[in-house]
C-alpha cells in the first residue's frame, strides 16, 4: 500500500454480477442474443442447469448464438457463463434464506449495498 492507503500500481477490478451485465447490455444485443437474455433472466435455475443445446432449442436459435451471447456479456465462454448464473443463483439464495444481520458492521454494508444496486438499476 502506498502512503495513502491505496495500492500503488494495480488495477483493481469489481466483478459485476452476470444478470447485471445482460441488463446493462441488453440494448446492444442481437435480435437472436436478446431471445437468449430474455430465456435467462425469465429462469436463471433452468438456464444455468441447461446444456449449451438446450438453451439453442429453448430460445429457437442456434449454438453459435449461444456462444456470441456469452462473449458479447463479457464471459470468457458458454461455460464461464453457466458458472456465472449459478454464482449470481446461490448469492441470491444466501440472501432469501439467510438474511444478512442488520446490526453488524457488514450487515449494515449489504444494506446500503443493496439500496444502492436497486437505485442504480
Amino acid at each position: 500500500m502506498g502512503r495513502n492507503g491505496f495500492l500503488e500500481g494495480k488495477v483493481l477490478t469489481v466483478e459485476v454480477d452476470i444478470i447485471s451485465q445482460i441488463t446493462e447490455r441488453y440494448s446492444a444485443l442481437r435480435d437472436a442474443e436478446k431471445k437468449v437474455a430474455d430465456l435467462i433472466t425469465d429462469d436463471i435455475h433452468s438456464a444455468a442447469n441447461a446444456s449449451i443445446t438446450e438453451l439453442a432449442q429453448q430460445a429457437n436459435v442456434s449454438e453459435a448464438t449461444i456462444t456470441r451471447f456469452a462473449k458479447a456479456v463479457g464471459c470468457i465462454n458458454v461455460r464461464d457463463l453457466k458458472i456465472k448464473l449459478a454464482q449470481s443463483l446461490a448469492v441470491g439464495q444466501r440472501f432469501i434464506i439467510e438474511p444478512p444481520d442488520q446490526t453488524s458492521h457488514q450487515g449494515i454494508y449489504e444494506s446500503i449495498k443493496q439500496a444502492l444496486d436497486i437505485n442504480r438499476a
